[in-house]
Order: structure tokens, then sequence, then C-alpha cells
């Protein structure tokens, strides 16, 4: 029928052929008979309309019919007296909950009654709002807050079809039943059609940017302590790296997009959560505070155009993470839970005792060196020890995962809520290892009156880690486990701790399970991020926005080495406890006024300016003891307990300040023309505490379109094609790489200057120096990145691509030049110097080869 469609003035078709053209223009379904409506061919033009409805009342009215809305996205066509005074356009008017058939006569025509209930095919959840329609007929009703429809039949072999945006379109035939149950699965693809960038949402199909998502389900599939593992392997451009093999990836996930944009600061990219972003925590992992369940998706915006918003955070790609909230229905619990095993995988082969032994005596000799009595006979060596300790499998062991999570959710139209608890728990694969963290969130959303909604996002966690050393030169774990001889055992006979004897097995390193199990280390973290907004409609198209948020974060880091004897290796001698406790505070504040607009049906405006200003804190303090006896249980360290013998024995610290202050202004105009051509513009200004003061405040402006081709009266007749777009974009970012205060001179005031002789009031003094000269025209790094790509959809939406070429230049990188010894400081001060350039292409495909019907 397509050859049949036409779209430009002018052309006659038929009434269904127009609203074939309608159905494939807007992508929206549209129920009628063909048979009932007129025959003759009508002059019309779908080209120019810029939405669905407005084409069908143009179409409909003249010829005596009218339509009625069964959902987003579904329409019916019916006989204009057929709509009942004041329903209007926007809901399904049928008495009782039972759908009548309308026939051209006038009279309902229906030989038995279908009731049923829609369901979540995930959760068990009832669906609200499905449109529930009879396949070919004008037949149709919607699911009502209990997920509960009836609708009239005229035959057993009719067939309903089911759809709701957010679950896949089904098909069902009730074969004469008069009472059905219906599940729908969720749809990744439907979710996706809607992208949060920053400070709002756009379709899929509007998007001018190179924009990435995984789904909630995408999210949970792996079992992984964060949302970065969950983004491993899924998105193009995108590379992460586990720092370690550390339990609840505590050791750092290092995520790269598309590849690094400074070498000397942070590399890392802007993690926004709910409209909030976090501040940078360099290595520590930022996102293993937070529960993988209650994630609702994940978009990365890769390019300037779409990072460019957020200014001078964003040369580095952002990360926007969506939460769950409440949808209108009853309240559905849903239970997640699993458990697993995990283990290292393909260790090294280690030497046995009699391999050790030859080996070594060899290296001996050729060093020219002696044989170690002990080792000089290696039979004696295999007799005593037989395969010796395998050091790997002694700290190394099978661990267990596990996750669990509880969700209630629900509301009603005017008060949604969402409420979450989680607990996930690692042991680590290294001995004496482990992860634990509990997480509670509350998502709510209220609207008063028409005009005015308030919601808030509320995230609170608790993590425990102990850890071990994996990562320095000489006591790591890994490296002793390594390196440890056969012949040395963990323990003695009678229960002690053992050793390598330098001069008996030539090695004198610490036992690695005297390392896992005497040391005593926990690093426990108390997190609460959220936010509360409040909208108001100030008219039809114009919004206000403010929001009030913070992020809290406060860490406790306690080391416990009780003095224990070992009959080798370096045994602890003395005692000693230390603690640090730090708070690390983020607060965030935002203003924004949105307009939305359609002109002439086809000129779409959106547009948005706004304020923010965000200040990141720390404050901590460390204290330790060393010497004397006394338990890790006694939570105050004073004289009392025991008495230092040495200054060297007492540590203590404290500090506190402003890491960073941000205020910026930004704004944003997008521009869609009749749903096939897109424009946007964007530009942020940014102000940092960091810099002088002729150089606080930076511009980043971007720009970006693209053209959607099927949407082209001369696409019409590609039925394979369902979407192709063309795009391209160009913007600047930043990088406020560089300390606070880096530009002005620093004074070290620890050194010590003799006067006179060395003793009395002549002897040495404290006195100050300058240690590091200024630079106050120190900037930020600017990014500068070109993105062309473009988006494909074909066979029915079974195989979508995507291909994205980018180039991206940053400049004025900041770098570390050490002064010349003649200028009386030592400190290398911050210049502006350098270029670094990346080029890449990202493609991405996904194939629905398999479809499942009912």
């Amino acid at each position: 029928m397509a050859s049949d469609v036409p779209l430009f003035a002018g052309s006659k078709g038929t009434v269904s052929a127009f609203l074939e053209a309608i159905h494939k223009r807007f992508q929206v379904d549209i129920v009628y008979e063909a048979s009932r409506l007129p025959k003759e061919k009508v002059e019309f033009e779908p080209g120019q309309y810029n939405n669905a409805e407005q084409a069908l009342n143009d179409l409909l009215t003249p010829l005596g019919y009218t339509f009625k809305k069964l959902s987003s996205g579904s329409y019916s066509v019916v006989p204009a007296g057929k709509v009942k005074p004041g329903a209007g356009k926007d809901s399904m008017d049928v008495d009782e909950g039972a759908a009548t058939q309308i026939e051209a006569g006038g009279k309902p025509d229906t030989s038995f009654v279908v009731k049923g209930k829609v369901t979540d095919e995930k959760t068990g959840a009832p669906i609200v709002g499905v449109s529930v329609v009879v396949k070919g007929k004008a037949v149709g009703t919607q699911t009502d807050i209990d997920g509960m429809f009836s609708i009239g039949l005229n035959s057993s072999g009719d067939v309903l079809v089911l759809t709701v945006v957010g679950y896949e379109a089904k098909e069902y035939k009730p074969d004469g039943q008069a009472l059905v149950d219906i599940t729908l699965n969720p749809s990744a693809a439907v979710l996706s059609d809607v992208v949060v960038v920053g400070y709002g949402t756009r379709s899929r199909k509007s998007l001018t940017t190179s924009v990435s998502s995984i789904s909630a389900k995408e999210v949970v599939a792996t079992p992984v302590a964060d949302a970065a593992q969950a983004l491993q392997g899924r998105i193009a451009g995108v590379t992460i790296t586990q720092n370690s093999g550390a339990p609840g990836g505590t050791g750092g996930t290092s995520i790269r997009i598309r590849g690094i944009s400074s070498l000397t600061g942070t590399n890392n990219p802007l993690i926004v959560v709910d409209g909030y972003p976090l501040p940078d925590q360099g290595a520590d992992n930022i996102l293993n505070s937070f529960g993988t369940g209650d994630i609702e998706s994940i978009d990365v915006l890769k390019d300037a155009a779409a990072t460019a918003i957020y200014g001078v955070r964003a040369s580095n790609g952002v990360i926007m993470i969506t939460t769950k909230r409440g949808k209108v229905g009853k309240t559905s619990l849903n239970v997640d839970m699993y458990r697993g095993i995990q283990q290292a995988w393909r260790l090294p082969d280690m030497l046995n005792a009699k391999e050790y032994a030859i080996l070594n005596s060899e290296a001996r000799i050729a060093s020219g060196l002696n044989i170690l009595p002990k080792l000089a006979d290696p039979a004696a060596i295999e007799a005593q020890y037989g395969q010796g300790t395998n050091w790997l499998n002694e700290v190394f062991r099978r661990a267990a995962i596990t996750n669990f999570n509880l969700t209630a959710s629900g509301g009603s139209p005017n008060a949604q809520y969402m409420l979450s608890a989680g607990y996930f728990k690692q042991d680590g694969i290294l001995y004496k290892t482990d992860y634990e963290r509990f997480n509670l969130r509350f998502n709510g959303d209220v609207k008063v009156g028409n005009r005015i909604k308030i919601g808030n996002s509320l995230m609170m966690s608790k993590s425990i880690e102990h850890g071990a050393d994996t990562y320095t030169a000489f006591n790591s774990i890994l490296l002793l486990a390594l390196t440890s001889p056969p012949t040395v055992t963990p323990r003695n006979p009678d229960g002690t701790y053992a050793g390598g004897n330098g001069s008996t097995d030539g090695f004198n390193e610490p036992n690695p399970i005297y390392q896992l199990e005497v040391p005593q280390n926990s690093y426990i973290k108390y997190r609460v991020t959220g936010n509360i907004f409040a909208e108001l409609e100030l008219m039809k198209g114009l919004k206000f926005k403010t929001l009030l948020g913070g992020d809290f974060n406060f860490a406790e880091n306690r080391n416990f080495s009780p003095a224990t004897t070992s009959t080798g290796g370096r045994p602890i001698v003395l005692t000693g406890y230390s603690t640090q406790k730090g708070f690390y505070p983020d607060y965030l504040a935002e203003i924004t006024l949105a307009y939305d607009k359609t002109f002439a049906g086809k000129h779409k405006v959106n547009a948005l300016v706004g304020y923010t200003t965000q200040e990141n804190r720390y404050s901590f303090v460390s204290a330790g003891r060393g010497g004397g006896t006394f338990s890790q249980l006694i939570p105050v360290l004073n004289n009392q307990i025991f008495l230092p013998t040495d200054i060297s024995q007492i540590s203590n610290a404290a500090e506190d300040g402003i890491n960073s202050r941000f205020i910026s202004y930004v704004g944003r105009v997008n521009y869609d023309f009749d749903n096939r051509g897109f424009f946007s513009f964007s530009l942020r200004r940014d102000g940092s505490s960091n810099f002088a003061p002729q150089n606080k405040f930076a511009m980043f402006p971007s720009v970006s379109a693209g053209w959607r081709l099927t949407a082209e009266p001369f696409m019409q007749d590609v039925n394979w094609l369902n979407e192709l777009k063309v795009r391209g974009s160009f913007g600047y970012t930043g990088n406020p790489n560089v300390a606070a205060y880096s530009y002005i001179q620093a004074i070290n005031q620890s050194f010590q200057y003799t006067f006179g002789n060395s003793s009395g009031s002549g002897g040495i003094v404290q006195a100050a120096a300058p240690s590091r000269s200024y630079n106050p025209d120190i900037k930020w790094e600017k990014n500068e990145q070109l993105n062309i790509g473009i988006d494909a959809a074909m066979l029915s939406n079974k195989l979508r691509f995507s291909v994205d070429v980018y180039q991206r230049r940053s400049k004025d990188l900041i770098l570390y030049v050490a002064p010349p010894f003649v200028s009386g400081t030592y400190e290398a001060v911050p210049y502006n110097t350098g270029t670094l350039q990346n080029r890449g292409i990202d493609f991405t495909a996904n194939a629905n080869v398999i479809s499942k019907k009912s």
C-alpha cells in the first residue's frame, strides 16, 4: 500500500491510504475498518503536519468521522456521532468498562464479553492504561488501575492487540475464554526512545548528538557490585577497567570515554545521578555506594555537543544515571536476589619443593654464591616436604557473592513513590577480604493542583570493607605468594606463624598468611545523596524549576597491627593503632526555566536557561599510637592505656577546607522542524575558585544538527528501512585540572635556619620561605570535539545500528614545569602547554533476531 500513499500537495488518495501515511510518518497505531470508510479519493497532504492528532482531525472531520485516543500512540477511527459529548478525543469512552464495536450504521454489535487482567511479565504487577483493541476492528478499551479490562467480541476467532508505552506490543487470542490473564514484556527498545540529557530529556528520534544507553534489565544482567562494571562491554567508545580484584570494586573502577583528555589531571567522566553531578573522587569508586537494582537507565553522553551543557567538568564525557520512580497503580512488591561463587581463574603453575631446590641451587652457582645447605639435596627436600606449599592456593579461595533487593512502588495519579532496600555482600577471592553494603532509597513525586509538582530522590548507604595490601612494591600479598618458597609452611607444628629465613631458605620476606591474618584493617563509609525539587507551570509550555541537593560522605579508616611473633619473615614487633575520620560534603543549588511550544504544527521549540552553584568541602582528623600492649577494642588512645617511649610513636593530623566552588549559567535551544530536521545550540558559562580572578570564567558553546531522511517524501517507498538519520555536532568542554589556588605562590613553614651557634637562643629556629612560584595566567584545559554520526533501523526495527566518527583535541593542557634552582624554589609550577588529540570510530549494532508472540 506504500506506493498509494501521497505526502505532497495536490495529490489524491483513498482515506485508508492517507491513514497508512499518518501511521508511518508519526509511528502511531490507527485502528479502523477499511470497508466502512468512504471509497472515493480525497485530496490531502500529511507532510504538512507535525503531529498525528491534527492530521487525523483535518482528514476525518470533513468526511463525518473522528478519532478516539486509546492510549499514547494509539487511535481508533469512528463515526463522528459516536463520540459522547464531553468525552473528547483524549480517552476511550466505553460504558461499564466493556468496549463495543462501532459500525457505520451506529449500532453496537457484540456476541460475548471477555474480561481479563494485564500484568508485568517480570514483576507480576498490574499495568495501568494498556490499550486493548480488536485486531482489524474499531473496538477498544483500556485497563484500569488494577490492570483489569472488559471488551466485547464478535467471534471466538478475534485477536486482541495490547499496547502501552514501555512494553512490547502483544497479540492475544482468547479462543472463547471469558476470563483471561495476559502478561506484557518490558521493552528496552521502547524505554530507550527517551534519552536523559543534561537538565532534561529528548526523544531518540530528535537526538542530534552521540548518546548511548542501557536499560535496567541490562544493568542487573550480570552480578556486579556497581553500575560502572555493568557498563563493561556494552557501549562503544567506553572502556571499563577494574583497577584491582578487590571485592565490591573498592580498588577503583576506571571509566574512560573515547580515551583520555588530560595528562596530569583526572580523566574520569562526570557522573550525574537523578540530576545531581557527583564530585570527582579520583581513584575511589564513587558508584559502589549505589545499588544496581535501583537503576532505571544509564545514558552515556559522548560528544562535546551532548556534554557541553555541563561545561568545565565534561571533557571526559558524562554518565547520566536515572533511578526508578513510582508509577500509578496499586503497590507492587518486587524481590530480586542472587547468590554465586567466585574463584581465581588460570593461576600460574608454581614450583614444587624439589623443583625449587634445584633452581635455587643453580641460580646461586650461576651468581657465584654458595649453595644453601638446606637445599643441597633435592631428593631429601622432596622426602621432607613432598610437593611443598603452594602459596597461591593458600591465599586464594572460593568466595561467595550475595545480593538482595526489595522494592515497593505505586501511587495515585497525584502521588507516586518508590522505596527500596538492598544488601550486597562479596567475599574476596583473596583470603580474609570482603565487602558489605547496605543501601536504602526513597523517590517520591507529588502533584499539587494542576500546576505544581514536587519530588525528591534520596539514597543512604553504609559499606564496610576489609581489604589487604595488593599494590605496594614489597608487601603486596600477591607478590609475596608468588615469591615465597614452597619449603616454608604458613605455620609451625605448634601453631605459631612460620616464615622464610634468609640464611636457610634464601627468602626473608613476610609470610603471606601472617600478613593476611595479623594486621586488621577496615574501611567504613556512610553516604547520603539526595535532592528535592519543585516545578511550577507558569503558563502552558513554560515551567520554572528549583532544585536543592547534597552529597554527604563520611569515611573512617581503622588499622590495627598487634605485635605477633613469627619464626621467620619480618614479624610485627611494635603494636600500633591508627584511625582517620573524614567528612566530605557537597552542596548543589539549581534554578531553571524551560519553554516548550509547537508553532503552526511544524515548528517545535524547546528552550532552557538556568543558574547553578556547587561547593565541595573536606575535613578530616587522624591519630595513631605505637608501642605497648593494648586492645583494638579500646576506643580511646591515651597514656592510661600505654605510654609511648618515643615521639615517633605518636601521629596526629587534622585539616579542613574547600576543594572547589562552581557557579554556572546555562542555556540551550532545540528546534525541530516537521519531525525531520533538528537543530540544537547550548552555551554554558562556568566560574571556578581554582583559578586567578582574570581566568575564573570560561564559555563552553556547542552546536548540532540532524536530518531524518525516512521522514522525507522520497523515502516513503523504502519499506524495509524504518529509520535513517544523519547528524553532526561540534562543541567545547573543559577540565579544571589544577589544584585549588595553584595560581598563587606557596610558602613552606617547615624550614629550619641556624643563627649563630647550634644551641641556645642562637641555635636552630623555625622559619618560612617560598617553595613554589606563582602563575596567575593558568586557565582551563579546553577540549574541542567534532562528531559525525548515522543512526539506522530496518526490517521492522529488528536491526539497529549507529556509527560515529569523531575527533577530539585537548588544548592548553596543564603540565607541571620544574623551576630552575636559581629561582630559590623547588616545587613544579602549573602551566598551560601542550595539545592532545584523539580520533576514533564508534560502531554499535543491535539485532532482535527472535521475537516471541502469544
